[in-house]
């Protein structure tokens, strides 16, 4: 009989961790770092997630999509956005690869307040403080 519970308490512990909330759910970063260097200032690029969404701003345009995570690998949905133009070329291109980087993303870190996002190799691509963007 003590067995049996066991088993269905483990299995019910299982089930629920298979469906529940990622860790990055209700979390809003600030973009720290693109490709090892600094965003381009003023630019003010930020993530938030929230049940399965994630979106924010670019730096110029709005973003959002689907997400997934299944222990530290992350997987991000079509990302759309709107099509304004930047003021500043720079603006633009570092939106760009943002968003590219973004859907190259395999796995994630959250620690210290810091989340980095990594391609398949481990190589790191995005880093985020915590915290919303300042418009």
């Amino acid at each position: 009989m003590r067995i049996a519970l066991a088993c269905l308490l483990l299995a019910g512990l299982l089930l629920a961790s298979c469906g529940g909330r990622s860790p990055l759910d209700g979390t809003t970063w600030t973009l720290a770092s693109i490709g090892g260097t600094a965003p381009v200032a003023g630019s003010n690029v930020g993530i938030a997630f929230k049940d399965g969404n994630v979106g924010g701003s670019g730096g110029c345009n709005q973003y959002g999509g689907t997400y997934q995570t299944s222990g530290e690998k992350i997987q991000f949905g079509e990302i759309v956005s709107t099509l304004m133009a930047c003021a500043d070329n720079s603006l633009n291109d570092q939106e760009q690869r943002f968003l590219k980087l973004l859907q190259q993303s395999a796995s994630y870190q959250q620690a210290s307040g810091t989340l980095t996002l990594r391609d398949g190799a481990g190589g790191t691509l995005l880093v985020f403080q915590q915290g919303a963007a300042q418009p």
